[in-house]
């Protein structure tokens, strides 16, 4: 796997209902998939195109957009979508 993790700030200091610096920026290559823990609440992509799946739900989500995680539900599964590389901010 070749998914390049940066922490940009800690749990305590971005709560995930208010807006601010993402917790977690990732960047997938081309058929990677990535495994977002179940504390998270949004994602934002930020180049690319994802692949958002959530308890059974299969979601697109473009660059620029955000999507908000289920809570108390399994974890997300986000992989690139038309073999290009996403980045993505998760909060």
């Amino acid at each position: 796997m070749r998914a390049q993790l940066a922490l940009t700030g800690s749990a305590s200091q971005n709560a995930p209902d208010q807006p601010g610096s993402p917790r977690q920026r990732l960047f997938l290559y081309p058929h990677e998939l990535y495994r977002v823990p179940a504390s998270y609440r949004r994602l934002r992509v930020v180049a690319g195109m994802a692949l958002v799946t959530q308890a059974a739900r299969d979601l697109v989500v473009g660059a620029g957009d955000m999507a908000a995680l289920a809570t108390g539900r399994d974890v997300a599964l986000v992989s690139p979508l038309r073999n290009q590389n996403l980045v993505l901010e998760l909060y």
